[in-house]
């Protein structure tokens, strides 16, 4: 009796988690955790940095980590406000024990935030208003009473409260 074997045609399974951050500022890091399903253990994992597209955004890219657990870290994020940025792992990552090649996956997104730092703005200086606003007092004597019936010379006292110019 012949024996009828049918070949293994699953593909392997790649799962991506969440981006560690939903908001990254410019600059920063986010990672991403891939795993592989077991039969992928059995089989050659080509994952590295090379099979990691990004969409919306640069940074660099490393991976790290061995079987079927590898972190995906992106440092020094860059990209536009507000825009939805993911990775794409590339199909062909991982091979099982049958050489069944894994499909391409696309991962959840996250967002840019761009932090705006505010120009410091120079403080004016405090309005020192040194205007005197008591007005000054001018006092005039009553001139003496000889010389307005001696047809004299009339003199007047005149003094000021403030030390003004005249």
């Amino acid at each position: 009796m012949f024996a009828i074997y049918k070949k293994d045609a699953t593909i392997p399974t790649v799962i991506i988690s969440k981006p560690s951050a939903d908001k990254v500022a410019l600059g920063g890091t986010v990672s991403y955790t891939v795993y592989f399903d077991d039969e992928t253990a059995l089989g050659k994992v080509n994952f590295n940095a090379n099979y990691v597209t990004l969409n919306g955004f640069t940074a660099s890219v490393s991976v790290s980590g061995s079987g079927a657990t590898r972190t995906v870290t992106l440092t020094n994020v860059q990209g536009a406000a507000d825009s939805d940025n993911y990775i794409t792992v590339k199909a062909g990552s991982v091979l099982d024990a049958a050489g069944n090649s894994s499909k391409a996956v696309t991962a959840s997104k996250f967002t840019v935030k761009v932090v705006e730092i505010e120009e410091e703005k120079p403080v004016p200086p405090p309005i020192v208003d040194n205007k005197d606003k008591i007005a000054p007092v001018v006092k005039i004597a009553a001139p003496t009473p000889k010389a307005i019936y001696s047809k004299g010379t009339v003199k007047y006292a005149v003094t000021f409260s403030d030390n003004i110019k005249v």
